[in-house]
């Protein structure tokens, strides 16, 4: 990374020199005055690592070819500066370095000649032909998606029919001038919209729709399922990650939040990340806590709590992670609190399951005094960082609870079996100021097939 920003460096020097500008200074020299780092050390690398940016800007190993200072900051510099070099008549030479796509494909680019990016700019060739603009100023993207009717989701919530391009993995616009594209994609009849969110899943359940559950009540039904669970290790984790994010995706999911639990076994947690990222989904973890009823498959909360922690420092970005007690029927409320303090701990957000039933509500008033929602607020738990699932039946007094506690609020209207819940009206909901979302384990499929259809 310190040799692609040296590279941008340089151009920028020597077209300072050209320009006949004054200002000579280099980026180490940079760094040192805006106080990121105490003295220039002996090159570009070495000032970095003692500076403050390597403590928290810039990731290291392979990964600091992810960083958005390589793939977004340094293309952009490296064209802007060539093609304004190319104006005055400056050399701006390109820098040895390894290229992003060789690290994702696991390459040693240098070892094999490396990226030699001789020049770089509107005319110049790099690792990826970097080429915004060509002859007649057709600007050339890397997308076209063509012919389909396009949900914009904009300030004015328009429909259009117009083509959309894409380049270097963002929308560069809709409609416009006609512009080039290295790949197009036929969207005829069809819309085109931006990736759906699920908020609420249990991706590694593959017992969807069985006749093990019909006629119970959801005590019952759960228990048959926890049974079913004790069975499944991390194959079972793994291949059912893999799979509901495929059929998500190709319903128009791009982003999902599993509510991941039992952990009777080791690995669970990494077997289903390695079923995330083979699909490509947007993945967050709601890493849930059961500590009861069913033994079998139960933890202690400290175990439980180590675990988060220990994801939190390592396999989860802590902005992909949840602290997820899973309900009042599995954890105590004593177990929420310490989950409350965890979250605040270590800067994560927390989720939970609230009420799927009248009797779940029942229950949960007889057992602690209030209203499952109520509650919640009473122990802390609810808060503008909290995601509450199955809000399905609130009160009126719940809802201006949720109100004034900014909490994201999932309805969640069926069951893993395709139960139909039940929900209240968005309107009397939505009125008081909340985010709502809609959730559906099982049905997501079906449903986006038929609202592109129509």
């Amino acid at each position: 990374m310190a040799n692609a920003i040296e590279a941008v460096d340089g151009e920028l020097f020597g077209l300072r020199e050209a320009l006949g500008l004054a200002n000579r200074e280099r980026y180490p020299e940079y760094l040192v005055e805006q106080g990121f780092a105490d003295e220039v050390k002996g090159s570009m690398h070495e000032t970095f690592q003692a500076s403050f940016l390597a403590s928290g800007t810039f990731p290291c190993g392979p990964d600091a070819l992810q960083s958005r200072y390589i793939t977004e900051d340094v293309p952009y510099a490296l064209v802007l500066a060539s093609s304004i070099g190319d104006e005055v008549g400056a050399d701006t030479p390109g820098h040895r370095c390894p290229d992003r796509p060789g690290i994702r494909r696991d390459q040693d680019r240098l070892a094999d000649g490396g990226a030699d990016v001789g020049r770089v700019g509107s005319r110049g060739g790099g690792d990826r032909g970097i080429a915004p603009s060509r002859g007649g100023g057709v600007v050339v993207v890397d997308l076209r998606v063509a012919g389909g009717t396009v949900v914009t989701v904009d300030g004015e919530a328009r429909v259009v029919r117009e083509d959309l391009y894409v380049d270097r993995g963002r929308i560069a616009s809709i409609g416009g001038q006609p512009r080039e594209a290295r790949r197009t994609l036929d969207a005829t009849g069809m819309l085109v919209m931006p990736g759906l969110i699920n908020l609420h899943d249990h991706l590694r359940d593959l017992t969807p729709g069985i006749r093990l559950g019909e006629g119970l009540k959801l005590d019952a039904m759960l228990r048959r399922f926890w049974e079913l669970s004790r069975a499944a290790g991390p194959d079972e984790y793994r291949v059912g990650a893999a799979l509901r994010t495929a059929k998500l995706l190709k319903s128009g999911v791009t982003s999902v939040v599993d509510h991941l639990y039992p952990f009777h076994q080791a690995v669970l947690t990494e077997a289903s990340i390695r079923g995330y990222e083979s699909t490509g989904i947007r993945w967050f973890m709601a890493r849930g806590i059961m500590t009861r009823p069913y033994r079998p498959i139960s933890e202690s909360a400290r175990r439980a709590l180590r675990a988060i922690e220990d994801l939190a420092d390592g396999l989860v970005p802590k902005e992909r992670l949840f602290v997820a007690p899973v309900s009042f029927r599995q954890a105590i409320p004593s177990e929420y609190v310490q989950a409350r303090r965890l979250a605040d701990r270590l800067g994560l957000r927390v989720y939970t399951h609230v009420a799927e039933t009248p009797a779940e509500i029942d229950m949960i008033r007889k057992d602690h005094g209030a209203r499952p929602v109520a509650f919640l607020h009473d122990i802390g738990f609810a808060a503008s960082d909290a995601i509450l699932v199955h809000c399905v039946y609130l009160s009126a007094a719940e809802i201006r609870m949720l109100a004034r506690s900014g909490a994201t609020v999932v309805t969640a209207r069926r069951t893993t079996c395709g139960w139909p819940k039940g929900s209240r009206r968005c309107r009397s909901s939505s009125s008081q100021g909340r985010t709502w979302a809609w959730a559906s384990t099982r049905c997501t499929t079906c449903s986006w097939r038929c609202a592109r259809r129509s």
